[in-house]
């Protein structure tokens, strides 16, 4: 929708915006939603959206402000997908990971917003995102340590100065699922209710998007552990200078490589040994 967007994964410059460059840049996209056939992404599984009518109902619209564009967007996708009008009372609940950079573009767009940022051990979060990318051979990791350092650096900036800002630990959320939402429910101000226990989407269950390309059933505790048995002393190095206050400030472990982070992994080819390798000086 024109904005420039920092972290690396999800890269994107600014663009002249007008309604209708806006509404054929969201088209696109929710095409590839309804194409898509990726079992453990976010949209699998989901009903698929009318485009006619979400593209119908966003002409409709007299949009002058950010939040116009907002409104339209989320409500004309409630619509493509329900056929109905968005319920009066209703909260809206997002989690692109880009959400932390734009926090306070939010709050200054939908004052009453709330924000909830999940914190995850720094080696599991390197390692779930090196699984996603890694396709031939060990991948280069500047996108992925870039990313980390996004989310962290706004991590630290929006708790400082953001009120409503309410963080939590994945490690607590997945070991103590009902302590852990009972406190959220109490941060939002809604009632706590036994759905809150149990991953859905759109109100149907939801089986996860776990990086190990497995399917769950509920919450599982299989993720505190996988990363310790695939994590390499290169990582270790990395995510450690990428994250290091991060460790401190959530009492996460600081492990200690047992190699020097110069050997060579397995699949990984020259050029990209070389530029993992510069990273250990970018940061």
């Amino acid at each position: 929708s024109g904005y420039w967007v920092d972290y690396s994964l999800r890269r994107a410059k600014p663009f002249p915006q007008n309604k209708g460059s806006v509404l054929e840049s969201y088209t696109r996209y929710i095409q590839d939603q309804n194409n898509n056939i990726e079992p453990y992404s976010d949209s699998y599984g989901i009903p698929k959206y009318d485009l006619d009518r979400f593209r119908k109902f966003f002409e409709e619209w007299e949009l002058n402000t950010p939040r116009d564009y907002l409104e339209a967007y989320i409500i004309s996708l409630y619509y493509a997908m329900f056929g109905s009008h968005f319920p009066e009372g209703a909260r809206l609940v997002e989690k692109s990971v880009e959400n932390a950079e734009y926090a306070s573009v939010i709050r200054w767009m939908c004052p009453d917003s709330s924000f909830i940022h999940i914190v995850r051990n720094p080696y599991a979060s390197l390692v779930a995102l090196r699984r996603s990318k890694t396709k031939n051979g060990y991948p280069h990791m500047f996108r992925l340590a870039r990313s980390l350092y996004n989310s962290y650096y706004y991590l630290f900036k929006n708790k400082s100065f953001l009120d409503r800002y309410f963080i939590i630990k994945y490690e607590d959320l997945v070991s103590d699922t009902e302590t852990v939402m009972r406190k959220v429910a109490g941060f939002l101000g809604i009632k706590f209710k036994e759905i809150l226990l149990k991953p859905t989407v759109s109100g149907r269950p939801w089986k996860g998007n776990s990086t190990s390309r497995k399917q769950f059933d509920g919450i599982s505790r299989l993720p505190l552990e996988t990363w310790a048995k695939e994590i390499n002393d290169y990582e270790i190095h990395l995510a450690s200078k990428v994250a290091g206050p991060v460790f401190y400030e959530y009492n996460y472990q600081l492990l200690r490589p047992k190699h020097s982070p110069w050997w060579p992994i397995k699949g990984e080819r020259v050029r990209n040994y070389i530029r993992n390798r510069l990273l250990l000086k970018y940061f």
